[in-house]
């Protein structure tokens, strides 16, 4: 039985460059925490303000009437039926509001939030989401995810199950809503049809997700990230889905830091990664693919003398006027802006080593999986069909036992340092 691990390739090709947007020429030091593009307009949430650009980002109007969280950092801009929602955190700051004059005023809408048991202050919207253009989600900081429509007079607290109470996520497939969370062992995630009435648990396989959610704007696929350790490091992954979190495949190995955000439209994928203390790190940090992951390019260039510390993250990519790409920056210097080639496929320089596969044969009446060569610091992971975890460890070596499994079909995914690879065998 042959298992073929995928080959991973690092692009380090850099052509076009960066420019630093200020988004406030009084206060510089304003960051780009969110984005979102309506149009021909421009929406950059920052601390205690949303700025709005009607110009490609020539300049900014700051817009903040109504808005009391001035110490808060925004967490999430989105359009619904005519409104523009912004929600805030941090520092105090707890509100979501929303406008109905494209930002000039801002209306805070918190009636019905749920407070905990006995603590007094008011958690805030760590992640706000749209659904089917009706509902507005928000996924509190702690043990709640709430909901409305616009014309609702307040928020409905959706009943979820109790590993569930503070999801990592929340993303929706046609008339189904599903909730991430942190797995353990393996992929897990529950959906509901009904508006949280009755809830199914999926059990998944492949890689684990730890963290957001990306979902492809012009596809079915879904993307997030994955970290395993080896030799006491962690190693970051892109993973992917396209059954709504039923199968995780990786898609790269990230060259240092994990993924911080991904723009996924169609064939195309922009991913950015945490920032890091190391200047070598910078590159790598902004890749680009435009055939879903097979190839990519480094387009880093010159963001990091951009920054204003090498440590901040661009956690917010958006596609203004087809080709300008927009970066929000978490912290301070406003927003980065690149024009970016999506019309000819990426250009990646090859480093790493050559495509190899591994052997292996499955002997049912030993029990045993044996290996063409010795696995060195490996980790697997064995599933039923039903994503069920049956068993996961650290392997080094040739032979695998599997004597414990009952008779029945099951999926083995072995993970290296660099790659990591999946077959089925019978029992």
């Amino acid at each position: 039985m042959k298992l073929l691990l995928a080959l991973f390739m690092i692009a380090t090709v850099a052509s076009a460059q960066w420019t630093r947007v200020p988004v406030d020429k009084k206060y510089d030091y304003q960051p780009g925490k969110t984005l979102l593009v309506d149009g021909t307009a421009l929406f950059v949430g920052s601390q205690g303000s949303i700025y709005r650009s009607t110009d490609n980002a020539e300049t900014f109007v700051r817009c903040t009437t109504g808005i009391v969280d001035r110490s808060s950092g925004c967490t999430g801009l989105v359009r619904l039926d005519g409104r523009i929602y912004a929600s805030f955190g941090g520092n105090g700051g707890r509100g979501v509001y929303y406008s109905m004059d494209n930002g000039e005023t801002w209306v805070i809408d918190t009636l019905g939030w749920p407070n905990m048991k006995g603590i007094p202050v008011q958690m805030f919207a760590k992640k706000i989401r749209t659904w089917n253009n009706t509902y507005l989600f928000a996924l509190l900081e702690s043990n709640y995810t709430i909901y409305k429509k616009p014309s609702d007079s307040q928020w409905t607290t959706l009943s979820v199950p109790s590993d569930f109470r503070t999801p990592e996520d929340i993303f929706f497939a046609g008339d189904t809503i599903f909730l991430s969370r942190l797995g353990f062992g393996g992929p897990v995630a529950t959906m509901t049809t009904d508006m949280g009435a009755t809830w199914t648990q999926i059990n998944g396989s492949g890689a684990t997700p730890i963290g957001t959610i990306w979902r492809n704007s012009d596809g079915p696929d879904i993307y997030s990230t994955m970290t395993n350790y080896v030799n006491a490091k962690p190693v970051h992954w892109l993973v992917r889905s396209t059954n709504n979190g039923r199968q995780w495949d990786t898609v790269r190995r990230c060259l240092n830091e994990a993924p911080a955000c991904v723009l996924a439209h169609g064939d195309l994928l922009i991913v950015s990664h945490e920032g890091s203390f190391t200047a070598a790190d910078s590159v790598g940090r902004i890749i680009l693919s435009t055939d879903r992951g097979a190839t990519w390019s480094d387009i880093s260039g010159n963001f990091q003398h951009l920054m204003g510390f090498s440590f901040h993250s661009l956690r917010s990519l958006e596609i203004m006027n087809t080709n300008t790409l927009v970066a929000g920056v978490d912290l301070g210097t406003g927003i980065l802006l690149r024009t970016i080639d999506i019309g000819t496929p990426a250009s990646v320089s090859e480093v790493s080593g050559d495509e190899h596969t591994i052997a292996a044969t499955v002997n049912s009446i030993h029990g045993t999986i044996q290996f063409g060569e010795p696995l060195r610091e490996s980790f697997y992971t064995i599933t039923d069909l039903s994503g069920r975890v049956m068993a996961s460890g650290k392997h080094s070596g040739e032979l695998l036992s599997i004597a414990p499994l009952p008779s029945g079909a099951y999926v083995l995914v072995v993970t290296t340092g660099t790659t990591i690879g999946r077959c089925t065998f019978i029992r």
